[in-house]
């Protein structure tokens, strides 16, 4: 909030005619108007201020980087088809930068590409290891190092899946898949969540369940 205060200067000067300059001299006075903003923010503001946008910056990058590992990870492009076609024109590894920001889960976050790239160095996670491609034509691509192999990857996870067919689609089933996640899931013991992967196909009636490890999906 800015408030106008007048404060009484005394000062007086008289010029040089030979040197042209302004010299102090005393006995004349004059008003001075001028503007002062309200309560000046302390230090300890300024510094709570300043941690509180680190915390939220923190706080984005470590959701994006969650969500452009998961983009990218085997779990997902085993069920993904739309990613996979995104990834099989990009050598089997890439997600264009101008694709990925489409995707709400990462408009939810963010819409500066920027942020999304730097987001790319805080991915932690040993499962996928991540990479930024400038290519000639000026795009920005996101990927992983290791191609995806679409075959490979369901052999090795075939023992992990479990398909429920004739799903109701017609009716309304949340209160159902409610309680088979919350059954699944365990997590009241502090254990850990099992299911990696939950995918429902309305038109063919399938609802596609991926475990952690063999031994869950038993």
């Amino acid at each position: 909030m800015e408030k106008s205060v007048s404060i009484k200067l005394q000062f007086a000067f008289q010029k040089n005619i030979e040197s042209d300059h302004l010299l102090l001299h005393r006995n004349a006075t004059t008003n001075v108007s001028i503007k002062a903003r309200g309560p000046q923010r302390t230090t300890h503001q300024l510094q709570r201020s300043h941690q509180s946008v680190d915390r939220v910056k923190e706080e984005t990058l470590k959701a994006l980087s969650e969500r452009l590992s998961f983009f990218l990870s085997d779990v997902n492009l085993r069920h993904d088809k739309y990613g996979r076609s995104i990834l099989e024109q990009h050598q089997n590894k890439y997600l264009p930068l101008d694709v990925i920001m489409k995707f709400k889960t990462i408009q939810k976050w963010t819409k500066d590409p920027n942020v999304v790239l730097e987001a790319v160095s805080s991915v932690n996670d040993d499962s996928v290891q991540m990479q930024i491609q400038h290519t000639e034509d000026g795009n920005v691509l996101i990927g992983r190092t290791i191609p995806f192999n679409y075959n490979e990857s369901m052999l090795n996870s075939y023992n992990k899946i479990i398909t429920i067919k004739g799903w109701p689609v017609e009716q309304n089933t949340r209160w159902i898949e409610s309680r088979i996640r919350s059954t699944l899931s365990g997590g009241a013991d502090g254990s850990i969540n099992p299911v990696v992967y939950w995918g429902k196909d309305v038109a063919r009636e399938i609802i596609t369940i991926e475990f952690q490890s063999e031994d869950a999906a038993e």
